[in-house]
């Protein structure tokens, strides 16, 4: 059997958001997820302090 790979295709697209006393798993699933190829977003990376937390994490999901 030969299997084709489509190196065109669209990466499965994982958002992450959490509790902060889950920060380290959250880095060891993120990790994992990278490797094996998923597009990962975690909301620590792309929310800035003191913007409006649920407003940014709706934009966030709406737009990834």
């Amino acid at each position: 059997m030969d299997l084709k790979i489509d190196n065109n295709a669209q990466k499965t697209r994982v958002f992450i958001s959490y509790s902060r006393k889950d920060l380290l798993f959250v880095d060891v699933v993120r990790t994992a997820l990278d490797s094996r190829g998923y597009d990962v977003l975690v909301d620590r990376d792309d929310i800035e302090k003191g913007e409006e937390f649920w407003v940014r994490i709706q934009q966030l999901i709406t737009a990834f």
